[in-house]
């Protein structure tokens, strides 16, 4: 199902101010791609002064632009984001942080009509030492081609590194909602958007480079009802961004939503400490590091 990119920078827009509020796991995201990129750096001899540009897509609040900048001391930033409520946010956190004084380009695109505006061999914004991004790349309807046109953004000895979200990605909620169609004797269906896969990934970097890692790995979250971690997944803004055409009434009635959160309880709530209710919530994470030179 294609992302409607209007619907997404509408939610992100909208709710830019309270986001980093309640990005738990993209946080903790965040710190995770950090490690990897820098212990790679460092398993293949790259010094941190020997980066000096860097292209961020997705930037957001700017968290992750924040330490890119405090990681690599020398490097101008280039950041890119398809919001422009999200990028006022990433501006106002890197004054707060006195490093406004840095070399910072900042950039409202869409993180894939950029890089294929730009064309394939693009010489005005590459070649860059890093191109990093945090959360972004699920949002891509187009990855193979998008994959491969930063792949060619990057210099010689340049490195890309990305995270991003796979299909085990609220699973608790997906396998509620079809129990709750089967309690009804209904054909199931999904709400939301559909993942690439970890193999699909693979394939994908394969294609466009000779030398890639990919890792995965799972969040477990605990929050204390099925509606607090709707309004959590509602207040960072990643709500149901699929094309209408693709999806008909791509919204659950109340009903619905009830009896599925009765289903979410039973099956995945468990007692805290405390003996309160709370309920698991699984964001399967992949992250990859691809370095420069195509596999063509």
């Amino acid at each position: 199902m294609a992302i409607d990119k209007q619907q997404v920078r509408k939610h992100f827009n909208r709710h830019a101010h309270e986001y980093d509020r309640y990005a738990v796991v993209q946080e903790r995201m965040t710190e995770r791609l950090c490690e990897h990129l820098l212990a790679h750096l460092q398993t293949v001899g790259v010094a941190v002064q020997s980066v000096r540009s860097i292209l961020e897509i997705g930037c957001g609040t700017g968290r992750l632009s924040e330490r890119l900048l405090r990681l690599f001391p020398e490097a101008k930033l280039t950041a890119l984001d398809l919001c422009e409520n999200m990028v006022a946010q990433a501006e106002q956190r890197l004054a707060d942080a006195s490093l406004h004084g840095r070399a910072i380009e900042w950039i409202v695109a869409d993180g894939e009509q950029w890089p294929l505006a730009l064309g394939a061999q693009p010489t005005s914004a590459s070649p860059f030492d890093l191109i990093v991004s945090n959360a972004t790349f699920q949002w891509f309807n187009n990855p193979e081609e998008t994959l491969l046109a930063y792949v060619r953004m990057l210099s010689d000895d340049g490195v890309l590194a990305f995270s991003t979200f796979l299909p085990g990605t609220f699973a608790e909620l997906h396998e509620s909602f079809a129990c709750t169609f089967a309690k009804r004797g209904q054909a199931p269906k999904q709400y939301g958007q559909s993942f690439v896969t970890g193999e699909q990934w693979r394939r994908l970097m394969a294609a466009c480079t000779r030398d890639s890692t990919w890792q995965q790995t799972t969040y477990e979250l605990f929050y204390d009802s099925v509606w607090t971690f709707l309004d959590h997944v509602r207040r960072i803004g990643a709500g149901n961004a699929v094309t209408e055409s693709e999806e008909e009434g791509r919204y659950p009635g109340k009903q619905l939503l009830r009896e599925m959160a009765t289903a979410y309880e039973r099956c995945y709530g468990e007692l805290d400490e405390q003996g309160r209710l709370r309920v698991k919530v699984s964001y399967e994470v992949g992250y990859a590091i691809l370095r420069g030179g195509t596999s063509a």
